[in-house]
């Protein structure tokens, strides 16, 4: 879904980037039963905040792409 919003030719006139990403598996009210959930929601939102301030000539070679932890 994110590689065919990234490419509709509405948001290609716009100039519009779209990515998606996953905060990993954080704890949190819902998974703090769960031993596995290790990572901090402060941890979880670091892709989140690297897409954010990616710059323009970045944001080019990433729009349709899905990242984990701030990789491809």
């Amino acid at each position: 879904l994110t590689r065919i919003l990234a490419h509709r030719p509405e948001n290609v006139e716009r100039d519009l980037k779209i990515t998606c990403y996953t905060p990993g598996y954080c704890k949190s009210d819902m998974t703090s039963w769960a031993e596995d959930a290790t990572r901090t929601a402060a941890q979880g939102a670091e892709t989140a905040i690297w897409l954010a301030v990616t710059d323009e000539e970045a944001m080019k070679l990433t729009n349709g792409q899905f990242f984990d932890e701030g990789q491809k």
